[in-house]
């Protein structure tokens, strides 16, 4: 693939009845993208023994995407941006470019 290729996929959507209940919708779709890209130790994908937590080192990916839940700022900020009408995108970098995005907008 060249340098600076850009794809997007769009791999789920929900409609939502107000901002609340969307950035609701994000977290759950953080985790659960979080649990894909990096699968908890516990499960089963891999055989007993052969996975350990990994401690030190940058915040990866998937630990971003599981912890966005607990930055309160972050949340009201979104909830202000959703009930002005505007967009509101989470980006996650995971090296060498690649970026995960979680975006919610209103529709009118």
């Amino acid at each position: 693939m060249e340098e600076r290729t850009c794809r997007e996929w769009l791999p789920a959507g929900h409609r939502a009845r107000n901002p609340r209940r969307a950035l609701r919708w994000t977290s759950a779709r953080a985790r659960r993208l979080a649990d894909r890209i990096d699968p908890p130790p516990y499960a089963g994908w891999a055989a007993p023994g052969t996975v350990h937590p990994c401690t030190g080192g940058p915040p990866d990916a998937a630990g971003a995407l599981r912890h966005r839940h607990l930055d309160t700022a972050a949340h009201h900020a979104a909830l202000r941006t959703l009930a002005d009408g505007g967009l509101h995108v989470l980006t996650v970098p995971d090296g060498d470019g690649l970026r995960y995005r979680i975006s919610v907008r209103p529709l009118r």
